[in-house]
């Protein structure tokens, strides 16, 4: 086994910095690895498993890189939280990783998921505070609720292409994210999606059905927002776009591609610049129905 083999070199298996294992891995190596407190590198290319247990270095305070193998199927829940890691690969095989997998990685700063990944687990990057480059593959259809929530310096994200639906306080604070690029067959954004991130503009897909609360509130950069041409409502909390850009104090152009004016219940403008210093921009034959209806007439500019 994998202790016995390492205890022929070392006296403890707390004295190992630097490892390499070839070879399939059972759970008692495993557990030999984890019992390696001072780790500092680890090489599992040439290894054989099919997942990276659930909570293996967990907590674990000086690993900073594995290198896994081509083959390997999952990452197991909480199985890097709140380590030092700084370089993990994640193989072409993968197809899911675990909730809380990378939870407070805080020395983490890119990671490219690989288009195998079809499931991924809530607040599997929260608090990754450098993460700075992520990209989603393709075929994701969900990107879980706290998923990337306070990754403060996110700055080159992109999401997947038959992405379906965002979770709940999935981009939270994401205070350096300027740009997303929303996919077409997107549907739904849960609450507080992209509460104060740093967007300036938001173009949401025309065919997309649902937006909670707060989806975009206390964005201090938004300046541009694209509504799509209908949006359900699925509890009280929905009505009228509910508070969805509370308090975007930058805002300037709002375009929406409803024919019908949407009916508001409660504000989804509030504590934003006067309306009647917003522009609204309309469907060309549907400027005068805005302009009667008893919410949208107060926007003082309302054109084609």
């Amino acid at each position: 086994t994998l202790g016995v083999e390492v205890l022929y070199n070392v006296n403890v298996l707390t004295d190992i910095q630097l490892l390499k294992v070839k070879g399939t891995i059972n759970d008692a190596d495993w557990t030999n690895i984890k019992q390696m407190k001072y780790l500092l590198a680890l090489d599992l290319s040439e290894a054989k498993f099919d997942a990276v247990p659930a909570n293996q270095f967990d907590g674990h305070g000086t690993i900073k890189m594995v290198k896994l193998p081509e083959g390997m199927t999952s990452i197991g829940a909480n199985a890097f939280k709140n380590s030092p890691i700084q370089t993990v690969n994640i193989p072409s095989t993968t197809q899911s990783i675990g909730e809380y997998a990378f939870y407070e990685c805080n020395s983490l700063t890119q990671m490219l998921l690989p288009d195998a990944l079809t499931s991924l687990g809530r607040s599997a990057f929260y608090s990754c505070d450098r993460l700075s480059t992520l990209h989603f593959p393709a075929n994701l259809t969900t990107i879980p609720s706290s998923c990337c929530s306070d990754c403060y310096n996110l700055k080159d994200l992109r999401l997947p292409t038959n992405l379906k639906t965002i979770g709940s306080s999935a981009f939270y604070e994401t205070y350096n994210l300027r740009k997303v690029d929303f996919p077409e067959g997107l549907e739904e954004i849960g609450s507080n999606g992209f509460q104060y991130s740093g967007l300036d503009s938001v173009i949401l897909p025309i065919k997309m059905t649902y937006m909670s609360y707060a989806a975009f509130a206390n964005c201090s950069n938004l300046t541009y927002v694209e509504l799509p041409t209908y949006l359900e409502t699925k509890s009280s909390n929905d009505y009228g776009y509910y508070s969805t850009f509370n308090a975007c104090p930058s805002l300037k152009t709002i375009v929406c591609k409803s024919a019908t004016p949407p009916s508001i219940v409660q504000d989804p403008f509030q504590d934003c610049p006067s309306k009647t210093n917003l522009t609204l921009k309309v469907p060309a034959f549907a400027v005068a129905n805005y302009k009667l209806d008893t919410y949208w007439y107060q926007f003082g500019n309302i054109e084609e």
